[in-house]
């Protein structure tokens, strides 16, 4: 299931080759397979999500997005993250069920019980217990999830986090509690303030 098959169109492999310094305007059609890397635990680069065309800092995916990768907003140019990771143990014992939303009372609880209180630069950690499905009934795991939905993300990008990460496949709620929108949190942090998601922790 992911393995897909991806068409590269002349466009692309003339500009390219353009950008290389080619000046023959070579354009060439052809098919790659590829298996997608966004399995197992990852970090979504800014250039995973767009609200319509743009992307992080403004940038047009008309311009960074390519059939052959992302020409700027990569996992190549994720820096590295030597900080501080805090844990927002909600789960507790049983852990969360799917679409169940980890609000911003939560996340307090949780940092107050681990006595700690979020500073600019860290890592946002939260537990769900979600993580208790992975490669044991993985149509549980992947029919839904908990997790944070906007306001929990706004909060956490209001105290200054570089980045947040779960134990689940998406970071946030899924479904979504408004079912007319999809993954909102995916676009607030990564297209809106640039803070990065890792996902399956």
């Amino acid at each position: 299931p992911y393995l897909m098959s991806i068409f590269a169109n002349w466009k692309e492999t003339m500009k390219r080759r353009r950008k290389a310094g080619h000046r023959n305007e070579l354009g060439t059609n052809l098919e790659r397979v590829e298996m997608t890397m966004h399995v197992g635990t990852h970090i979504d680069a800014l250039g995973h999500v767009s609200i319509g065309d743009r992307l992080f800092n403004n940038r047009s995916a008309e311009n960074v997005v390519t059939n052959w990768g992302l020409e700027e907003l990569g996992a190549e140019h994720i820096p590295p993250m030597i900080t501080r990771g805090l844990l927002f143990d909600v789960g507790g014992k049983e852990g969360l069920e799917s679409g169940q939303v980890v609000s911003v009372d939560d996340l307090k609880r949780a940092a107050d019980h681990g006595k700690f209180t979020v500073e600019v630069g860290d890592v946002a950690m939260i537990r769900t217990g979600w993580g208790r499905h992975y490669e044991v009934d993985n149509a549980k795991y992947l029919d839904g999830e908990p997790g944070i939905d906007v306001a929990g993300a706004e909060w956490l990008i209001n105290q200054g986090v570089v980045a947040i990460a779960a134990d689940n496949m998406a970071v946030e709620v899924l479904p979504n509690p408004d079912p007319s929108l999809s993954l909102p949190v995916h676009q607030l942090a990564l297209a809106d303030h640039g803070v990065y998601l890792i996902e399956n922790l």
